[in-house]
Order: structure tokens, then sequence, then C-alpha cells
């Protein structure tokens, strides 16, 4: 492996030196290009033996059903092999990890059942594309989103009722606003680029877009205002709902999955700064520079890289953000 500097060149060189291999004991001769076969199994070759050069010793461990040592980088992690001698490390289906388009694997979840204004029932269904996903926790996903539109849904129209197509609108609003929620790192200059968002794995862009005017339904005009005034009073306790259920769910997730005897907060985090007498949607996103401890060794406060330099705030007013690097 050290006498080439380019993978594709080993690669080729490997398979035909299995091709010879293979044709000196055998009648039926293999001749022309190479097939995708044979370098994909000169592929497996090489990274079978990478691994046995590098993990020798945990895969014996393996193989011996014996347990791998503590001081092992494997530890704690379940590690097995398949039959292809190929080391994983997760139980992740191949539907997970693999490009593929939007929906082409998905997720699906009911919520209700919700009384319209003529008495009769309907059901939300919440379609959840895996296709970007990778956490091993198959249904949790698509549960999280449920319980953030359902908890905000039934807190927002209490007693209320709505035609069909007044729910139908509204949510469609909700789906537009939990869509369009950023992902990635939020930059505060304009000239940076946008953060990503799932929508744009969807349609490529936003979706909090005005509608088209051809959409408008006939009606007159006092009857459309006053329910475009309606919807956006709902819409409106939709959004502080969210910001408020969604930053709590964050402060809990993100206690549920620290370990014991460890900090809540580690550098590069990237984190939402609480600011008193300022909107939340305002509030000013930032990435953890330096930890500072306490005298019992628990992280007290932290400062923090903004857009503007850095910021130095306890972790009370810090909420770290599903975002991992």
């Amino acid at each position: 492996m050290q006498k080439f500097s380019n993978l594709y060149k080993l690669l080729r060189v490997t398979a035909y030196v299995f091709r010879f291999v293979k044709n000196s004991r055998s009648e039926e001769k293999t001749v022309g290009h190479l097939s995708t076969e044979e370098l994909s199994s000169v592929m497996d070759y090489w990274i079978k033996l990478s691994q046995f050069q590098c993990f020798s010793n945990e895969i014996n461990c393996i193989k011996c059903n014996k347990c791998i040592d503590k001081s092992s980088k494997f530890y704690g992690l379940n590690p097995k092999i398949d039959e292809k001698g190929t080391e994983i490390s997760a139980p992740l289906p191949p539907d997970r990890v693999e490009k593929s388009q939007p929906f082409e694997v998905s997720g699906i979840e009911f919520a209700g059942p919700l009384i319209l204004r003529d008495g009769s029932k309907v059901y939300i269904a919440l379609f959840t594309c895996t296709v970007t996903r990778g956490a091993p926790w198959w249904g949790g996903f698509w549960e999280r989103l449920v319980r953030s539109v359902k908890t905000c849904l039934k807190r927002i129209l209490g007693k209320s009722s709505l035609t069909y197509e007044e729910l139908y609108t509204v949510l469609v609003e909700i789906e537009a606003v939990i869509n369009s929620r950023p992902i990635t790192y939020l930059y505060s200059n304009v000239n940076e680029p946008d953060p990503l968002s799932p929508s744009h794995f969807l349609t490529g862009s936003k979706l909090t877009v005005l509608p088209s005017p051809n959409t408008v339904p006939k009606s007159s005009k006092c009857d459309l205002i006053k329910r475009w005034k309606h919807r956006l009073l709902l819409l409106d306790h939709f959004w502080k709902r969210f910001y408020k259920e969604y930053l709590l769910e964050l402060r809990t997730a993100m206690f549920s999955k620290i370990p014991k005897n460890s900090g809540q907060f580690k550098i590069n985090d990237v984190v939402l700064i609480k600011e008193d007498n300022i909107k939340r949607c305002n509030w000013k996103l930032g990435r953890i520079k330096t930890l500072f401890p306490g005298r019992d060794g628990k992280i007290r406060s932290c400062e923090i890289h903004v857009a503007n330099g850095t910021l130095s705030r306890p972790i009370e007013r810090l909420y770290n953000l599903e975002i991992q690097d």
C-alpha cells in the first residue's frame, strides 16, 4: 500500500493481481476491463486489512466473544462484524445513510382527533423524511415533531372551532414554520449564507413565502379581512408557543443526554443566548469559546463568540441547539 499514492491506482493493480490468481486456478478465464464487482471486492479487502492492522486486538476479541479492553476506543460502543468482516459501530439500516431522494424513506404518525365547527372529526397525518436522519432511535424523530405540533396546536386553539379549510390553512402555515427552522449555524451578517433548514431538502428554499394571489378564496372583502386577522392571531400564538416549548425541550433534551460527572456544555457548542426585553426570535446565536468551571468543578459560565465579538454569560442564559459538528 505504501508504494501507491493514488487509491484508484492501488485498487486497479490489486484487482489485476486477484484476477491473475483466479485465472491461474480456474479453467474459465476473465479478460477485458475490470468490472465493478472486482473493484468493489478489492476495496473490501483493503478496508478489512486496514481495520485488522489498526484494531487487531479488538477484532480478535469480537471473534472469540471476549470483552474489549477498557483502554480501547471501541469500549462501550458494542462493535460487531458482519458477513463481509467489515466492522459495524452501530446497527444503522442502509436506508438511513445512503443518498436518496426526499421522502424515499419516510415515517408517518397520526395526531387527533380535532373537532371541526360542524362537529366532524379530523386527524393530522404527519409525514417525516428519514433520508437525512442518522439517529438509531427509529421512531423518536417523528414522535418529537408530532409533540411539537400537537401540543402547541391544542393550547392555541383551546375550545375554539374552525372549518376544515381554516384548520388546513393553519396546519400548512405551521408546517412551513417547523420546516423552516435552522439546523445549521445562523449568521448575523446578511452577507453570510442562509442556514440550512428541512425545507431546503424538500423544495430547495424556505417555505415561509407569500402565497400566490390565485390561491385566495373568493369571498367578500370583509370576510377575507376578518379571517386573515384571525389566522394571523393563531399563527402569532403558535410562534410564541413554539419558541417557548422548543427552548424548554432543548434544555430538557440536553440534560437527558448528559452522562453523569460531565459538563453541560463543551467547546464549539452552538448555543442560543437569552436576552431580557428582547423577542426570542431576535436572540443571538454564538459558539462557545471558553468554559469557566466553579469550585465544585461544574461549568458555571462561558465565553461565547458571536458575530460582533465575544460575550460572557452564565449557563442559565444559554440553550444548546440541535447541532453537532
